[in-house]
């Protein structure tokens, strides 16, 4: 794959960045450097000039995605998007399920991995207002699958509004599992999509045990929007490199940190009103 990158003209070399981005999320200097056969010199100067278009933001040692990268992707390259990360992920959410459990699921391509691992339980009943994670369970007739009405995203295949918000108000369930953009412990849960913050809020309220699905990146990032303080979360579940992270930042608060590498989750009952 190097050799395809040797030799690139500038705007091809930052074209390639960007695509790195909408893959991963993230970047680093000396990997681009070794993947492009340039400086850091040279990287840092084209991280500096995509800084300025708005297509990411630097940070030591290399780049973030930022809201501009991030609404450029559809519903289908998020799926794509830093895809062995939402697996670690999914796999460790699916210890936190029972058979039987009743769960709230947002819509996002995290869930929609974790979705797949859970439709191989029994007798789940999903309430979701994610299109792509409805037919997930409903390919699976041993699943109750109840749909949010509202107004409908086509390209993120979602919906939400107050229709949406009037119908999940009925329902209490033993867990939500919330796909976030953002979890900063200043700032709380945070979405990029402010039509959704908050039923994205009451999804939580309606559970008696709240699961949070971040990858790495999303780990000390601010969103566009606030869905809920972080104070509400039972289960923090991320992948593998976030234990490089300083996670001790949590520290002060009473919710669980799951890994790959720290995987004492507690047996999680199920819980009813």
């Amino acid at each position: 794959m190097e050799e395809n990158f040797k030799n690139l003209s500038q705007a091809d070399r930052r074209e390639q960045i960007i695509q790195c981005l909408k893959e991963q999320g993230d970047v680093r200097v000396s990997e681009l450097s070794e993947l492009f056969s340039t400086s850091e010199v040279t990287i840092r100067s084209d991280l500096a000039e995509l800084e300025k278009n708005g297509i990411l933001q630097r940070v030591h040692g290399g780049a973030i995605q930022t809201l501009k990268n991030y609404y450029a992707l559809d519903a289908s390259q998020r799926l794509n998007a830093r895809k062995e990360e939402k697996i670690q992920i999914a796999n460790l959410v699916k210890d936190l399920i029972q058979d039987g459990d009743n769960i709230i699921m947002n819509s996002g391509s995290t869930n929609y991995f974790i979705a797949q691992e859970l439709s191989q339980k029994n007798n789940i009943c999903i309430i979701t207002n994610s299109i792509q994670i409805a037919e997930v369970f409903s390919a699976h007739k041993r699943h109750q699958v109840v749909l949010l009405g509202g107004i409908f995203n086509d390209q993120y295949l979602f919906t939400y509004g107050d229709d949406a918000i009037k119908q999940l108000c009925k329902y209490r369930v033993n867990k939500t599992i919330l796909s976030a953009d953002g979890v900063d412990i200043k700032n709380g849960i945070t979405t990029y999509h402010n039509e959704v913050a908050n039923l994205c809020r009451l999804m939580m309220k309606k559970a008696s045990l709240s699961i949070v699905a971040a990858d790495h990146t999303k780990l000390g990032h601010t969103a566009f929007s606030q869905v809920e303080n972080l104070d509400v979360i039972d289960y923090l579940v991320t992948d593998q490199k976030s234990e490089n992270l300083d996670l001790s930042v949590f520290d002060e608060l009473e919710m669980e940190i799951i890994t790959p590498n720290h995987r004492d989750i507690k047996k999680v009952k199920k819980q009813s009103d």
